[in-house]
């Protein structure tokens, strides 16, 4: 399969929520309410007020430019987070890709493109929260993030050191 990653731009938000949205319900239960998802507290705060210093995104699309998948990373304060935060000094990311695309390298590949933009930018480590019963917990594995919770928790905040 053919995509490409590019910079993903303030424009892309709906595509981005879309995609937090998609990683919400990466098992495939469909009888979970969207609204009440997208407005828990951990989940609405992702791309509030996005584009300041640090706000990456990057965005996986066809051959034709359709955006099938993405990856994101943001700073967040110890007053208003995500589910994965350690610390202000350290980014939360996110990667979802759309059902149909899944396991085809292209969450691998918006991982990998987020971990060397990180690199770029002198980050020292990466966060993120995975439902420990999630197949992505193998990539993030295979990237070098360590559960940094309990391994009998069902939700681990995942690290990876750059430095």
């Amino acid at each position: 399969m053919e995509y490409r990653i590019r910079e993903g731009v303030k424009a892309d938000i709906p595509f981005l929520e879309r995609m937090l949205l998609e990683a919400a319900l990466w098992s495939g239960n469909t009888g979970i309410d969207a609204h009440e998802i997208m407005s828990k507290p951990g989940i609405a705060v992702i791309f509030v007020d996005w584009g300041k210093p640090g706000d990456t995104a990057l965005i996986a699309e066809t051959r034709e430019g359709r955006p099938i998948g993405a990856a994101w990373c943001r700073y967040y304060s110890v007053e208003k987070h995500s589910y994965g935060f350690v610390d202000e000094e350290t980014p939360e990311i996110g990667v979802a890709v759309e059902q149909r695309y899944r396991k085809k390298g292209v969450g691998s590949s918006l991982l990998e493109g987020l971990i060397d933009e990180a690199s770029q930018q002198n980050v020292e480590k990466l966060s993120l929260s995975v439902d420990r019963d999630n197949f992505a917990v193998g990539i993030y594995e295979k990237a070098g993030f360590v559960n940094i919770d309990n391994a009998g928790d069902q939700h681990w905040t995942m690290v990876l050191h750059l430095k």
